[in-house]
């Protein structure tokens, strides 16, 4: 079963699992396709960044904040019963499923692509993201122990001129942390996605993420 909002800003697959995954998608992503679900055996809800404000002023047509939109995501894990909530995305999603992981009341596991975590200036004095967010940095506390797993390219070698999001400063808090896994890809772009897609690794990456989560718990 699918639902789906006017807006497309989000789509929620039951399959009457007790697990739930969420991935939030990064600016200009279309939904996941659905059917890797399957091998996770979890449900899943799919969210979009209709607003392209990293999800700041909230779900378009659902919340206007990062704290409704926890809220909303509550209610639905307390109507399906969800045991498991596993979060993800790739940049801007990557901060989101960090974000609203910590507002949760139990989050089992992040897996974040090359996400911003606050913003920084890079070396062209250009604040990045451009759209002001919150630093997780000052919200995450040693009470949140999920695992989280980053998946980051080696280089942003192939646009630093055109663009540069500066990766691996913006998770140098979170290397720090305990739960915090972090893998380096052979790849010199900020999508680390597009990569993966093209080695046919994608969905597989995820579906290990969410087996290796449930055996934190």
């Amino acid at each position: 079963m699918s639902d789906t909002n006017k807006i497309n800003s989000y789509q929620h697959v039951s399959h009457g699992r007790n697990e739930l995954i969420i991935w939030f998608g990064g600016i200009g992503e279309p939904f996941l396709n659905s059917n890797f679900i399957h091998a996770c055996e979890t449900d899943a809800l799919f969210l979009v960044d209709v607003a392209c404000d990293w999800y700041m002023g909230g779900l378009s047509g659902v919340s206007s904040s990062y704290a409704e939109t926890a809220e909303w995501i509550e209610l639905l894990i307390e109507k399906h019963k969800y045991s498991k909530v596993f979060l993800g995305g790739q940049s801007s999603g990557g901060y989101a499923a960090l974000h609203t992981a910590a507002l949760l009341k139990k989050a089992s596991g992040v897996t974040a692509l090359a996400p911003q975590t606050r913003n920084l200036e890079n070396f062209k004095k250009m604040m990045m993201p451009g759209v002001p967010i919150a630093d997780l940095s000052k919200i995450y506390n040693d009470s949140m122990n999920f695992p989280v797993h980053l998946h980051i390219a080696r280089s942003e070698r192939l646009h630093m001129e055109e663009f540069f999001w500066d990766d691996w400063n913006q998770v140098d808090w979170l290397l720090e942390r305990s739960h915090v896994m972090v893998t380096r890809y052979p790849s010199d772009r900020h999508p680390v996605s597009l990569d993966m897609y093209r080695h046919g690794i994608f969905y597989q990456t995820v579906i290990n993420d969410v087996q290796m989560f449930r055996s934190y718990q």
